[in-house]
């Protein structure tokens, strides 16, 4: 994602000071890397709400269709609300790129495969969509960082380099100047070539690549899916399925019913420490917590006292006092405790709160 952060800059598709979307909750960096002085951009977030089952409504796809927005960044399904765009939003962004026809699109489907019948952004808008994927979640490889970046043929970025190309002499020339390094055709190069070879900054492109072992494991990896096309693959099901698993035994932990949809990619989940204290107990206490319980140190106690430690959600976009649950590497039994040990620390508050009323 920072290669091509990177790129849209080099290739003056995104400039300083340009107004970007972003899909929130989301993964904390892709908040945090428009605002570098690298880059510079303007962001408004495009967030979702827990009332509206972690789904854009209307209102925020009419935003994107304002021609000033420049680019729209998404995780999907979401980290950390694990939500696929619905059906509806897909069909609300097609409306937004008809809408606003150069609008760049760059989509996160790491944890596509956890959803049945996932369907990419990049099925709907594919001119104005680059496809970035990972093979981490799925396969555990996380450490290793190899992924994939994919676009149509026919896109909106090259055709976007051209028009510079054509309409800019001083671009022209710099692009000329820049790329001549690598080829003979520096205004045919694809915006694709072109960020491979500026994530070597052009004099190390020969040595651009993984390494052996990656390009096996890598290989490996799109082997078992190409083996399996067109048919279930037993890997992924199994693979869904114990994501599936401790994702209902956390909510169970809780007491609570777990919270099932079609776009529910059950590899995170995120609740309201606010919202839990009011569901297991009542509104008064719900309102006790809220004055006098800082969401950070509600997760502090939960690491010093227990030896839990999650993720702040409101760090991801979220409003405060939302806690975000990894469930991609940990034994069913785990996250049961996981849950108890949540709901003892809650019960400890409210021991407080009921002391402060005797």
């Amino acid at each position: 994602m920072v290669y091509l952060f990177n790129e849209l800059k080099v290739s003056h598709i995104l400039e300083a000071g340009d107004t970007i979307a972003i899909n929130t909750p989301i993964f904390t960096p892709y908040l945090q890397i428009p605002e570098l002085n690298e880059f510079k951009l303007q962001e408004f977030d495009v967030s979702s709400d827990e009332s509206d089952d972690w789904q854009l409504v209307d209102q925020k796809f009419e935003e994107l269709k304002d021609p000033n927005v420049k680019a729209f960044f998404v995780v999907n399904p979401t980290n950390p609300t694990s939500r696929a765009f619905s059906d509806h939003a897909l069909e609300k962004l097609k409306e937004v790129v008809a809408a606003n026809p150069k609008l760049v699109i760059i989509t996160d489907d790491v944890y596509g495969t956890f959803v049945d019948n996932f369907k990419t952004i990049y099925s709907v808008v594919p001119h104005n969509t680059l496809l970035v994927y990972s093979f981490s979640k799925l396969y555990g490889a996380t450490g290793q960082r190899i992924g994939l970046i994919a676009m149509h043929e026919d896109n909106l970025f090259d055709e976007l380099i051209a028009q510079m190309t054509a309409e800019d002499p001083v671009i022209k020339e710099a692009f000329r100047k820049r790329y001549s390094y690598v080829t003979n055709k520096p205004h045919e190069m694809s915006f694709i070539d072109r960020t491979v070879a500026d994530s070597r900054n052009i004099g190390l492109y020969h040595a651009a690549g993984l390494s052996t072992p990656q390009q096996i494991a890598m290989t490996l990896f799109s082997l078992t899916n190409l083996v399996y096309e067109g048919q279930a693959d037993p890997y992924v099901q199994a693979s869904k399925k114990i994501v599936s698993g401790r994702y209902k035994a956390f909510w169970e932990s809780l007491g609570l019913v777990t919270q099932t949809s079609d776009e529910n990619a059950e590899y995170y989940t995120v609740f309201s420490i606010y919202k839990l204290a009011e569901e297991k107990y009542t509104k008064k206490f719900r309102a006790y917590l809220e004055q006098n319980c800082h969401h950070l140190e509600f997760e502090w106690r939960l690491a010093a006292d227990y030896g839990v430690v999650v993720m702040d959600g409101a760090g991801m976009g979220t409003d405060v006092g939302y806690l975000r649950i990894s469930l991609a590497n940990r034994p069913i039994k785990d996250y049961e405790t996981v849950g108890g040990r949540i709901s003892d620390l809650l019960a400890s508050y409210y021991t407080e709160y009921l002391q402060t009323k005797a």
